[in-house]
């Protein structure tokens, strides 16, 4: 028998509400198993966040996340990133020192680049043979080894102030004297190392013994063996140079037959023309010499009556040798490509034409080049 119309529709509307309770549960139930995209957001942070629909197209389509950082791989790729690309090692071939008297000596390189090598000394001694720049500071003698990137090393300390320091290898090295070039007569003012299997130090003028420390003492046979650079044979003006001929009757060397001689100096020939021996120093004057013009111009340095050196014409002035005004007769120190050369307080360059010669002040004395080349022209 069938039910009343008022009990169906009660019936059916209890059955509704039953179904829509089970529904609403199911839905509580999925809510809590699914994650909140807004929880796990924060989480990650803001660049986790992911990018509206709207936001992507203002954006022309792009990502909206934030690139990775540098050094860092994107997000889920489980690699690192490559780093950035390391600098270019530095040519030693274009590297020379640079030192400053009672201040520094640093290295620098021809498109400007500078690393200081010795902070604080009081004079200097640079041996290209072997890659060595021995040094006094103050009281302290000590050596940087310029084929290697550490500090330093101090051999000794309680050193008197003296004029130069000399360095002496065993025999077997075919650079085995290291003194200073000045173009005066040698003095015993200085203090003189030799490396030997117990190395020695003295001072010269009192002939007294002076102690190296342990590691001095280490460091010093540890080279015994040191690998030798083999450097080009300076051309100097003795008595076989090639020589250039001046106008008669011309007076300016104590010894008439050694004004003429020459050596090569890029393109041109420097031509000593002034040598007289003074108190304790020759004192030498040179001009350039053009062998395709046959004319003759002052050399890149000049010297006053004082000693300072200045930069002459750029580019030389080609006139007769009466005309032009002597400078300086180096020594010139090329590079071994021969296209640079340092002289006094300046470094000079050689590019394409003779007439490119360009030099320039440095902040300091021109010691030498890492590579060095031909070196014309003495001290004086």
């Amino acid at each position: 028998m069938g039910l009343p119309l008022k009990a169906r529709s009660r019936c059916a509307a209890g059955l509704g509400a039953l179904a829509w309770a089970a529904t609403c549960l199911t839905a509580c139930r999925a809510e809590q198993k699914a994650p909140d995209p807004t929880r796990e957001s924060a989480a990650l942070g803001p660049s986790a966040a992911p990018a509206s629909p709207a936001a992507a197209a203002s954006a022309g389509g792009a990502s909206a996340a934030a690139p990775p950082a540098p050094g860092r791989s994107p997000a889920g790729s489980g690699a690192p990133s490559a780093a950035p690309p390391a600098a270019p090692a530095l040519d030693p071939a274009r590297a020379f020192l640079v030192g400053t008297q009672g201040e520094s000596v640093s290295l620098r390189w021809l498109d400007g680049q500078t690393r200081v090598v010795v902070p604080g000394l009081s004079s200097w001694l640079y041996d290209p043979s072997h890659g060595l720049l021995w040094f006094l500071d103050e009281d302290r003698l000590g050596v940087a080894d310029l084929r290697e990137p550490a500090p330093p090393a101090i051999l000794a300390t309680g050193i008197p102030g003296v004029g130069s320091l000399w360095v002496e290898w065993p025999e077997s090295n075919a650079a085995q004297f290291v003194r200073p070039e000045t173009g005066c007569e040698e003095t015993s003012d200085a203090v003189e190392l030799k490396l030997r299997a117990k190395p020695t130090l003295r001072m010269v003028e009192s002939d007294q013994r002076r102690s190296l420390s342990r590691d001095g003492q280490r460091w010093l046979q540890q080279q015994l063996k040191r690998a030798e650079s083999a450097t080009p044979k300076g051309q100097s003006f003795d008595p076989g140079a090639p020589r250039v001929a001046l106008p008669k009757q011309w007076s300016g060397c104590d010894d008439a037959e050694r004004c003429g001689l020459s050596a090569a100096l890029g393109p041109w020939r420097l031509v000593l023309v002034r040598d007289n021996l003074g108190a304790d120093c020759f004192h030498l004057g040179c001009l350039l010499y053009d062998p395709i013009a046959d004319r003759f111009a002052s050399p890149p340095v000049l010297v006053d009556e004082g000693g300072m050196p200045s930069l002459a014409a750029q580019p030389p002035r080609w006139t007769s040798a009466q005309e032009a005004t002597p400078g300086s007769c180096g020594p010139y120190r090329f590079d071994e490509r021969g296209s640079a050369f340092l002289a006094h307080r300046f470094l000079c360059r050689l590019e394409g034409a003779p007439s490119s010669l360009r030099c320039e002040e440095l902040p300091g004395d021109g010691i030498g080049w890492l590579r060095p080349g031909a070196v014309a022209g003495s001290p004086g």
